[in-house]
């Protein structure tokens, strides 16, 4: 079932453009967009929360079939944007800003009822009695999980949600998104995390400093535009002209990052061919991540510049 959907969306705000773009969202999917720029990515996302008004917006933008103007998408009851700050009552705990949450849909008896069961799945039982700023970025971000699905919403909007966790702690709350997403709801996820994009979502949005780019599902777009594997190659400026004209002889495809240079291969065979014929002796083969797509599609990307 078809849960949110954007049509030829787009905003402009100081003199900055993203979109058009369109995408829906259906039923236990999380979906993804991500930029090349993270200043557009963090004025949409801003938008989007509520937060920055813009100077036009243009397109159509549906919730479970139902039209919503795209002026007012921050105010929709359907929809629960959970964002880096926490937008809750300070004079309430953890539990009681549940429990009034709950008793907005529920009787009191069955809202304390639900409030023990999301306590328990999201384990927060340690910190329901302390206030919400006095939590941890983690506990935070858990509470804002629960609080979605105490309101039952069917499109949770979860903007940078693995920023300032240590890496345990992002594994852990990729898990409780996945969870919230197999209960029949929706997910979707901006963040520039590509490592963390790719391993949770089930298809992704790419955009080119606000501008669409690509949508698909994260391991077909990158083994199907660059393989599966990477030579990465250490080179200094002058060795990178030494080899360049023979790189681009053989139509491969590359791209320098941190001093090193990429090449993609699809076939194991290829990679020893490309290896032999260039005579390196020290190279470090892994596979394609998502971060090699977004560096190898941006527009503007010049990688002799980037040795400069």
């Amino acid at each position: 079932m078809k849960i949110f959907e954007m049509r030829q969306f787009a905003i402009e705000s100081d003199s900055k453009q993203i979109g058009p773009f369109s995408f829906e969202i259906r039923s236990g999917e999380i979906f993804g967009i991500s930029d090349l720029s993270d200043v557009h990515l963090r004025l949409l996302t801003k938008f989007l929360n509520g937060e920055n008004p813009v100077e036009k917006i243009s397109g159509q933008v549906f919730c479970k079939d139902a039209e919503i103007n795209p002026a007012r998408l921050g105010r929709d009851l359907r929809i629960s944007f959970l964002s880096q700050t926490v937008s809750f009552d300070p004079k309430l705990t953890c539990s009681e800003n549940l429990f009034f949450q709950s008793c907005l849909k529920t009787e009191q008896a069955s809202a304390r009822a639900q409030v023990q069961e999301v306590l328990h799945s999201f384990e927060l039982y340690s910190v329901a009695d302390k206030y919400l700023q006095k939590l941890d970025l983690f506990s935070q971000k858990k509470f804002q999980l629960a609080s979605a699905q105490i309101k039952n919403a069917a499109l949770i909007v979860f903007a940078y949600p693995w920023t300032g966790l240590k890496l345990a702690q992002q594994k852990l709350l990729s898990q409780k998104i996945k969870n919230f997403a197999q209960q029949k709801s929706a997910v979707l996820i901006f963040s520039e995390n590509h490592e963390r994009i790719e391993s949770v979502c089930d298809r992704i949005l790419i955009l080119d400093q606000g501008r669409y780019s690509i949508i698909g599902e994260p391991k077909k777009l990158k083994e199907s535009s660059l393989g599966t594997q990477v030579i990465e190659i250490p080179l200094n400026v002058q060795e990178f002209d030494y080899f360049q004209k023979r790189i681009k002889e053989k139509n491969l495809k590359y791209f320098i990052s941190d001093q090193s240079l990429c090449i993609f291969s699809k076939e194991g065979a290829d990679l020893r061919e490309h290896i032999q014929s260039f005579g390196f002796q020290q190279v470090t083969l892994r596979k394609t991540q998502l971060f090699d797509f977004f560096i190898q599609n941006k527009k503007d990307y010049k990688p002799e510049l980037e040795l400069a």
